[in-house]
Formats: C-alpha cells, structure tokens, sequence
C-alpha cells in the first residue's frame, strides 16, 4: 500500500509540474488584465482587519500595504538605481538606455514593461498579482469556482502557486534570472547587489504576506525545509537556463564574469603573514545555487569544465546546461525532502571542505530552514498535546542554543556596515578571521539537530 501511495503522490506530482511548465511556457497567449481587477471587496479588496493576522479577502490590501514586491518599480524610480541605469548604458549623453530600461523592467516593472519610471502611481507598475500567478485574461472569470481543479486553472494560465515547487520556480525566474531575464555582471560593476536568492530566507523577508503561511506550516510536515528544497532546486534550474542563455555562441561578452564566485576574483592582495590566504588560479565557478544539488552527469560535466578552463567552449557548455536544466527538472517529482535528509545533505557538504563564503552561506541558510522546522514541529506538538509540559521546555531550552549558535555564524557571515563599499573588495573580515570557528560550529549545530530529529515524536 506504502509504494502505491508513493507511486500515486509521484504522478499526482509530475501531472501539476507538466502543466505548470505548460503554463509558464505559454504565458505570452493570455493577456495580463491588471492587479486592480483583483481589487473589489467581494474578492481581494478588503481592508485588513489585522495586519499580522492575514485573512482571505484581503489579499490585495495586505499585497499594497506590506509586501516589498509592490515598491519594485519605485527601485527603479530611486536616485541610486537610476545611477546603476546610466553607468550600465553607458552612453556619451549620460542617460539611460530605452533598451537597459526595458531590460530591468523585467523583473522590476513587468506590468508596464516600458521602463518609463518618471512617474510611479500606485497602480500598474511593480510586481503585480499576475506576475506570480499567471496572466489572467482566461482564469480570472473562473477561478472563485467551486469545483475547478488546480490543474484545470494551470491549462488556462494560472500558475499554482500552492505547489512550493512551482512557488520556487516563479520566483528564481528573477531572483536568479532566465534567457531573457540576465543581471549580467555589467550591471553587478554598476552597482546592482549580486542575486543571492535563498527561497525559504527570501520567504521570512515578506513580514505580513498576503497568504496564510501559518496554515501552510500547520499543515505540512517540515514545511520550512521543504521550502527550502524547492528552492535549491528551482534555483539551479534558472542558473542552469541563464548558463545556457549566456554561453549560446551568439552571444557576446563570453565568459560572462557573473558565472564567478565574486571573490575569486575581488581579493584583497597582502603579503605574507598578514592573516589573508594567497588565491592563485583561476576564478572559482559560483557555488552558490549548487551547493546542495545531487549532480546529474551534465552538471558533473559542467564542473569540470569550469574546473579547467576559465573560459570553456561556448557550444559545449550550452549543450551541457540546457540537458542540466532538463534532468533537474525531472527531478522536482521525487519525493519530498524531510529535516533529517535536509541534515544528511549539509553534512555531506561540510565533509567535502569546502570553506568559501558562498558555501558556508548556503550551510547557514539550510540549517536556519531545519531550525525553523523543528521549532514549528515543536509548536505542532505542544498544539496536539503529544508531549508533556516539561518536554517542551527542555525541547525549547535546547532549541534556543541552536538559535544562538546560528545567530553567532551569521554574525561571522555578515559584512560588517562599515566595510560596504560602492564596489566589493573582498569576503567580510569577521568570515576571514573565523574560517576554522564557522566550521565547527556547523557541524555542531547539524550534529545537534541530528539528535533532535532522531528524537522527535
């Protein structure tokens, strides 16, 4: 019976991402209708009566009062960004490019696409309602049904965001990037940060959403590690469709610098004796939506290619990306990732020595995940009156050490606010000067939670 149900979660699976990828691949058939038709009282409209307490009806409200994605357009309206947008033009004028306006308008402005940001109102710029769920030209009118099935909205553009799978796609298309959705490290040397996305970290960044995250934390077991596996996944997966956009032969500006680990190259150079590891070689390949990813033979491939050559043949490495980005996509129907498999992953990381920045980041941000879930599952018991009184402090007890020894290596991780400069240098000086202590610590933290999961009821 366990292996039917297995086998009938995996088709369930494969059908709702099939049809998602239908959806996201045909979206230039529907036409966007604007967030405002989301607007009405009897659907989205209503004003919060809470604002940390999200309640259905709301959604639009919460959306324009709370959620950061609405002030991506006024980004681009910023004096700070329009510097970016002239320095990436380079133009003799000293204006900003038509052609780098509608670039970053991609991700920043989709609904009005124009890059004309002089004038920012409330409504039709910044990230909208269809920019996450789907142009909505034919679900709109039918998606309050009662009996239309998700699949059923997906065939008519909506994308299915309930799927975290799904969910994480949607947001790597910009927060990593896609063919024609490129932060380039043009734009990096402007001035744009680095794209640095962590699906789950990403996810505790909106404060009062406009969904119940409550409910979906109640409701799935390990919720915050399996947010965070979807978005390892659908992280490469972008990072694999941008290596192959990048490396298309017909595309200029060949190796492009932004496949790099920053540091490999921005290393501050001191003698000997002065504390700094001497870097010698050439630039590391960018570890950081890698880290935890099982290799597949063309991402094997793909590493060892950039392992030998800084600049590998551009044929080659499209070809080699583009069937990555296939076998990882076959991958998000295998089953769902737990807290102890998440720790198993981590472990196997911190064994294979790797202590550049970016990897200890990815470490520290998948132990934060599974923190997160074992304190919900906590929550969970106590709720269900599984566990006694006195468990639960000692449980609590126990998890507040995890927390702190988390929050020291994120301090250890941090640049300090006094080092930020318009360029970046080098890795913060606190992660230089504790190298060998944040590798302990992880491993102690990962050790620990270990334990707890062994333990849980």
């Amino acid at each position: 019976m366990a292996n039917w149900l297995r086998f009938e979660i995996a088709l369930l699976t494969a059908l709702t991402v099939a049809i998602s990828s239908r959806a996201a691949a045909g979206q230039e058939a529907f036409r966007p209708v604007g967030s405002l038709s989301c607007n009405s009282t009897a659907c989205h409209g209503n004003e919060p009566l809470d604002i940390k307490v999200p309640r259905k009806t709301e959604e639009f409200s919460r959306w324009m009062y709370a959620d950061p994605h609405q002030n991506a357009a006024r980004t681009l309206a910023s004096e700070k960004y329009r510097d970016i947008l002239v320095r990436t033009s380079n133009r003799d004028d000293n204006q900003a490019d038509p052609k780098i306006l509608a670039r970053c308008a991609k991700c920043h402005d989709p609904l009005s696409g124009t890059g004309d940001h002089s004038t920012v109102s409330e409504f039709g710029h910044g990230i909208g309602c269809e920019s996450c769920h789907g142009n909505a030209e034919k679900w709109l009118a039918r998606h309050y049904e009662r009996d239309i099935s998700r699949p059923e909205l997906a065939e008519l553009g909506m994308f299915d965001t309930k799927d975290l799978r799904t969910r994480g796609q949607q947001c790597a298309s910009c927060h990593v990037g896609s063919a024609d959705r490129d932060m380039d490290h043009d734009m990096i040397a402007a001035g744009h940060p680095p794209l640095r996305f962590e699906l789950s970290a990403y996810h505790d960044l909106i404060p009062n959403k406009h969904w119940n995250d409550n409910r979906e934390r109640l409701e799935k077991r390990d919720f915050q590690v399996q947010l965070w596996a979807a978005g390892q996944t659908a992280a490469a997966t972008a990072r694999m469709e941008l290596l192959a956009a990048r490396s298309t032969p017909a595309k200029p500006n060949w190796p492009e610098l932004a496949e790099s680990n920053c540091f490999s190259c921005h290393a501050t150079i001191r003698g000997q004796g002065q504390g700094t590891i001497n870097r010698v070689g050439r630039p590391q390949w960018s570890p950081w939506n890698l880290t935890f990813v099982a290799d597949n033979s063309s991402l094997t491939s793909l590493r060892e290619l950039f392992r030998n050559d800084f600049a590998p043949a551009q044929i080659q490495t499209a070809k080699l990306s583009k069937e990555a980005k296939q076998q990882l996509q076959e991958s998000l129907t295998s089953q769902e990732v737990t807290s102890r498999a998440a720790l198993t992953m981590v472990t196997k990381s911190l064994d294979s020595n790797t202590a550049d920045w970016e990897s200890r980041c990815q470490q520290y941000l998948a132990l934060t995940a599974v923190e997160r879930a074992e304190r919900d599952e906590l929550a969970k018991a106590r709720y269900y009156a599984v566990i006694s009184d006195a468990e639960y402090n000692r449980r609590s007890a126990e998890q507040r050490e995890l927390i702190a020894g988390l929050a020291q290596v994120r301090t250890w991780l941090e640049f300090e606010p006094q080092s930020a400069k318009k360029v970046l240098l080098d890795e913060p000086l606190r992660f230089q000067e504790k190298r060998a202590e944040i590798g302990a610590e992880l491993r102690q933290i990962t050790d620990r939670l270990h334990q707890q999961t062994q333990n849980r009821k």
